[in-house]
């Protein structure tokens, strides 16, 4: 059990460094690593427990949330030319000690999100990590900030769906992570679209389609 509430431990520290970076090269090595962390969830479950669809499961979610979404997103932005996402209203700094602020609250409350049987304090880690998410989305102006932002905030809802609401079948985890996968492709087809309309990825500069 240690190990598991280690590996959140991991999976939030990520997602709170990324508060406070702005290369989105780095950002995507965060998400990497957040990713990892969340696939060695099963993965040493499955491992210490002896049963096989566990272990295929952190396989597939390494393959997917820490290799190949990042290795996709840094395609799309090293063909647009994108290094830094600077953020909106709050800088970088000041954005990671809200973060930091964040999950403090978020652990020691976190009987209130936590399900009958499970950790509190995996539950308010959890919370704490959707939250971040939910923050990147508002604080950076790129279009591949509120990707990353969101990824954040599904890595969240991840790690709250397994330690909370132990036994979903199999093959729903596997959709899921099918349909995020493509999802995060669309998202790349749509950067390019987005890119060869209005000449920029400056999602702050496009309040004039808001009707």
């Amino acid at each position: 059990m240690t190990t598991n509430q280690d590996l959140i431990g991991i999976a939030t520290m990520a997602a709170l460094w990324m508060l406070g970076i702005t290369r989105v090269r780095s950002m995507l090595w965060g998400l990497a690593v957040l990713g990892g962390a969340l696939g060695a969830l099963p993965l040493y479950d499955g491992m210490s427990q002896g049963v096989g669809s566990e272990i295929l499961l952190g396989a597939v979610v390494i393959a997917v949330k820490a290799v190949a979404v990042p290795v996709f997103l840094n395609w799309n932005a090293c063909r647009l030319q994108m290094t830094r996402d600077h953020t909106v209203g709050i800088g970088p700094g000041a954005a990671m000690l809200v973060g930091a602020a964040l999950v403090v609250l978020c652990y020691f409350h976190g009987n209130h999100f936590a399900a009958a049987g499970s950790l509190p304090g995996d539950a308010g880690l959890s919370i704490a990590i959707i939250a971040i998410g939910l923050t990147i989305m508002m604080t950076r102006r790129l279009a591949v900030g509120l990707i990353i932002g969101f990824l954040v905030l599904d890595n969240g809802i991840f790690v709250y769906g397994y330690t909370q609401t132990p036994g979903m079948p199999f093959i729903v985890e596997l959709g899921v992570l099918f349909d995020l996968f493509l999802g995060v492709l669309l998202a790349g087809f749509v950067l390019f679209r987005i890119r060869r309309s209005f000449e920029h990825l400056d999602v702050s500069e496009m309040r004039e389609l808001r009707g």
